[in-house]
């Protein structure tokens, strides 16, 4: 094997190709995973071209490694691929949609970035014009992508796509997400876009490099694919440190083990904290790597990313002077005041700090927050009060929507004024009021009063931002006298008037500039002042009562003194929710104090917005109340919409409902007691479903718990959409859930176990029905999600006559009007199937005076393999399916 490091753009620079063996998975990245990192990793190096930086670090993508193909005549030089087709097809996607961002705005650029996507000049196959070529799955969504050049209508491809829930496949998405990152990083000013462009090229040409391994004629290439993806977790991060770090100490001479037993080996304890998974915005990493990322920023006094962790490890290590128990040291000394931050109990100053900061999702504190912890010399006092301004600043700007982005710099900035001595406190807030861009100044008062009395705080600052303000007023009420109370769990945010108020509330009031009262009253809800905290949930049934009956039960939540309001408070409107707003409003400026007050615009009228979500909802339930989905009884919540599957135990669930953090939840849930012998099995269900899950609705947040799944969707999805992921997810776990019946022993087990392995073979939308299965039954029904149970297929065994069956069977009563549509489509039906099976025995019966029922059935003999039945099978069911379904939709049924 032989090893070059190549800058990115000059693996694609000659005319060759590279060619993803047969055996490759098809493309597979992901945003969050994959993309996201490398676009950030790619953007960095950019913006490091722009500022003019000088000795800008190589950053490393990773490696690929190859084998050269033998080629004959005009064939390009090609090499087949044995790692690293993912990223390769990744850099290739991110060039086209470089290129087409340029389209129109730079010709020059758009025809250089074109030149790394396509091979020019003689060739002997069309294919050849690719410089990656990926696995016949994937080629024509990649043709699309790479010579389409028309960002407009993939992107509408794609969201079409999404609207309808259908799979996005994920190399269009891929193009999609790159294209629209670039469109909004290049901007749409000429200079603007001319100067970021040349500086994304320069950046590609000279400090983003790869390695690729080019394999030699001895070289095994099966043997490497197998060892470099069977073999064994990839290398992490922390893997690669440790190995660097006890590898010199060998070197050194130092005693190893006892430099592990002293230092590390705490690192790498199985179940202990540094393993345990945390996610931070849309990134899920161990502690572990968490840890050395904000380490290293604090030692290099720069970002630090996932992929540049051991490269700046290694930096920091050959700089510092010292044997590797000092530099151990000093890696412990940070890990403890690490662990110290992120187990700080809710009770002290640290702990409130850490609840707050996470509710708002903010991380980028914690290289500075390190820094402050591991100073010996520094007063607690200080401390405290560094930390007060620090949540001062990040809370203010939080509540008015000033943003994060720039975060990451300025408290670098701020690190970096620190190291350079003086007192920490006053550093802290002479730096922090010393901007004054929209990006970094500290909001005053007045904005933060207009902001809390005047939006829609819940939509805006989502449940866990609410929650902490509230906490933090609920903790500024309490006296010393009081006990203060601590919550085990994140309270609840409940509506006191709520989001689905028509039923049970009187409508609101005219009101004078207010056209559509019923749409106001929806935005003024979502304010401030109409929430409260509550420990646990409230009871459905009462939720969303009118003021009368709810009244009672916030005012038994009065262990909290935000909702001692509710003992006296006897009605409840929206000039109620003003004043409360206006009363929260004074307290959380108290708690978050600005050392010097900044002139804000005085308080305006509350603005008109759009509806809330639950008038979303309520089109969500209606529509699904007009036609519940296929074998569900639907009952109407307080909550949502509840469904449940006929002859399933009432302990699965399915939901919708509103989702406190996207918009709005489809929920499936098992509600087994512990002591039931379900329980193990139900969980079971549950864990492969939400993996399933996870694939299937891809391109939306996705939630697993000990006993639910959850997909999110906005607020503004619709009805259809709703329909179409419920009818998915239906499917999904029938399948899921079909393969754990197991059949009694004794009772035609052969036929269960051939019905199961023939059902594996089918498209999806097909289940076994589970109560057929060990009765001693001489067939076993096949239905499809979307159809009644009365019509399905069949796998029946005759004994008499020791044949197989495959069928289709219709049981439906006179009393059903598709049993009408049945009878004038059946005999051309019947005529269709013995046309395309002539080899097979066709048996069966049709609507008569004396024959209510109608069926076919292909007799197959008993030693027929099972891949030939599932095939007869298959063949029926694509023959007979859009007939079978267009007789059960009635020609008025509008499509979901």
């Amino acid at each position: 094997m032989k090893p070059f490091t190549y800058v990115l753009l000059d693996l694609f620079s000659a005319s060759q190709r590279y060619v993803i063996p047969i055996y490759q998975r098809r493309y597979v990245w992901t945003r969050d995973r994959q993309w996201a990192p490398l676009w950030q990793d790619i953007r960095s190096r950019a913006d490091k071209v722009l500022a003019r930086e000088r000795h800008i670090q190589p950053h490393f993508l990773g490696a690929v490694v190859v084998s050269r193909l033998e080629t004959y005549g005009h064939q390009l030089t090609a090499f087949d691929v044995i790692d690293g087709q993912q990223r390769l097809t990744t850099f290739q996607v991110f060039l086209a949609a470089f290129r087409d961002a340029l389209q129109g705005h730079y010709p020059v650029m758009h025809d250089e970035a074109a030149r790394f996507l396509v091979n020019e000049g003689l060739k002997a196959s069309p294919e050849e014009r690719f410089k990656v070529w990926p696995t016949r799955f994937d080629q024509p969504t990649f043709e699309q992508v790479v010579e389409r050049g028309d960002p407009a209508a993939l992107t509408l491809e794609v969201e079409q796509a999404r609207d309808e829930i259908r799979h996005v496949p994920n190399l269009l998405a891929a193009y999609v997400y790159f294209h629209g990152e670039l469109q909004a990083w290049l901007g749409e000013d000429p200079q603007t876009l001319r100067e970021r462009a040349d500086a994304l090229l320069t950046a590609m040409r000279r400090y983003l490099q790869v390695v690729r391994i080019d394999l030699e004629e001895d070289d095994d290439p099966q043997v490497i694919f197998e060892t470099l993806n069977a073999r064994g977790e990839p290398l992490q991060p922390a893997d690669l440190v440790r190995n660097h770090v006890f590898n010199e100490a060998a070197r050194r001479g130092e005693d190893v083990e006892a430099l592990f037993r002293t230092y590390w080996a705490p690192f790498d304890e199985d179940g202990g904290f540094w393993r345990q998974r945390s996610t931070r915005g849309r990134v899920t990493r161990d502690q572990l790597t968490w840890f050395l990322t904000y380490f290293l920023t604090v030692q290099q006094g720069r970002e630090v990313t996932d992929g540049t962790i051991f490269d700046e490890f290694k930096r920091w290590w050959s700089a510092r002077d010292g044997s590797v128990a000092s530099g151990l040291a000093v890696l412990v000394e940070y890990a403890h005041a690490y662990e110290q931050w992120m187990q700080a109990p809710p009770t002290t100053r640290l702990g409130v700090v850490r609840r707050r900061l996470d509710a708002m999702d903010l991380s980028t504190l914690t290289p500075l927050l390190l820094w402050l912890l591991t100073r010996e010399d520094l007063p607690p006092a200080e401390l405290r009060a560094a930390l007060d301004d620090l949540e001062s600043f990040t809370v203010r700007r939080f509540v008015v929507g000033l943003g994060s982005k720039n975060y990451n710099q300025l408290f670098l900035h701020l690190l970096q004024a620190l190291r350079a001595g003086g007192p920490v406190q006053e550093t802290v807030r002479a730096q922090l009021l010393r901007r004054g861009g929209e990006s970094v100044r500290w909001p005053g008062d007045d904005e933060v009063r207009t902001e809390l009395v005047t939006a829609p705080t819940y939509k805006r600052l989502r449940p866990r931002g609410v929650g902490m303000l509230l906490e933090a007023v609920e903790m500024q009420l309490t006296t010393d006298r009081q006990e203060q109370l601590i919550f085990a769990a994140p309270p609840t945010v409940e509506h006191v008037l709520p989001r689905r108020w028509r039923q049970h509330w009187p409508p609101p009031a005219p009101r004078d500039g207010v056209a559509d009262v019923a749409a106001w009253r929806d935005a003024r809800l979502q304010n401030l002042g109409n929430l409260t905290l509550i420990r646990g949930t409230l009871n459905s049934s009462v939720s969303n009562k009118g003021y009368d009956v709810k009244r009672p039960a916030l005012a038994e939540q009065s262990a909290l003194r935000l909702n001692t309001l509710f003992q006296h408070q006897r009605h409840w409107d929206e000039d109620v929710i003003e004043t409360r707003a206006r009363d929260l409003a004074e307290q959380i400026v108290r708690i978050w104090p600005v050392p010097t007050q900044v002139a804000q615009p005085s308080l305006a009228e509350a603005p008109q917005a759009t509806p809330a979500l639950s008038s979303s909802l309520d089109a969500v339930i209606e529509d699904l109340k007009a036609r519940p989905p296929h074998r569900c009884v639907l009952r109407d919540t307080d909550a949502g919409a509840e469904l449940t599957v006929d002859g399933w135990s009432r302990s699965y669930k399915f939901l919708v409902q509103e989702d406190g953090e996207e918009g709005l939840g489809l929920v499936f849930r098992e509600e087994h007691g512990q002591q039931s012998d379900k329980k193990a099995q139900a969980q079971q269900l549950l864990m492969e479903v939400g993996a399933q899950v996870e694939l299937v609705f891809n391109e939306y947040a996705v939630s697993t718990s000990a006993h639910q799944v959850v997909v999110s969707f906005p607020g503004d999805v619709g009805a259809g959409q709703v329909r179409r992921a419920l009818t998915r997810l239906l499917n999904l776990v029938l399948r899921l859930r079909a393969r754990k019946v197991v059949p009694p022993e004794g009772k035609m087990p052969e036929l269960d176990a051939l019905a199961r392995e023939v059902w594996s073979h089918l498209p999806p939308g097909y289940y076994l029905h589970g109560s057929d299965m060990g009765k001693g039954l001489t067939y076993r029904r096949i239905p499809n999600v979307a159809w009644p149970v009365e019509v399905h297929y069949e796998l029946s065994w005759s004994a008499k006559d020791r044949q197989l069956k495959v069928g289709l069977d219709v049981e439906l009563g006179s009393e059903r009007p598709e049993r009408e549509r049945f009878v004038a489509a059946w005999r051309p039906l019947v005529q269709e199937v013995q046309d395309h099976f002539p080899q097979l025995q066709m048996q069966g019966s049709g609507p008569s005076q004396d024959q209510v029922y109608m069926n076919l059935k292909l007799a197959l003999p008993a030693e027929t393999p099972v891949p030939e039945i599932a095939d007869t099978l298959e063949r029926l069911i694509a023959l007979t399916e859009a007939q079978v379904t267009g007789a059960l939709v009635s020609p008025e049924a509008t499509p979901a």
